[in-house]
């Protein structure tokens, strides 16, 4: 409890497959000594991930960063008009 108390409000969702992704099964450390941490998309089918950083905090700031990215990517390319 005392890791995530500092931990932004949740990950947002998977930006490629949708899938709410939460800080018990989307943010994790990727050894053993706890000083690289990663998100990754819980869904089988979907490999989404974000590369090692060295917090969870850090991590978690990376992946909502890159999800907000690909919604005004999408956004922006819905919005252009059609020739």
């Amino acid at each position: 409890e005392a890791m995530t108390a500092s931990l932004p409000a949740r990950l947002l969702a998977c930006p490629f497959c949708g899938l709410d992704v939460t800080h018990d099964e989307g943010c994790f450390p990727v050894n053993k000594d706890a000083t690289l941490f990663e998100v990754r998309c819980g869904n089988p089918g979907c490999y989404a991930h974000d590369p090692s950083d060295d917090s969870a905090e850090s991590a978690i700031a990376r992946w909502n960063r890159a999800v907000e990215v690909a919604r005004e990517a999408a956004e922006s390319a819905l919005a252009k008009p059609k020739h």
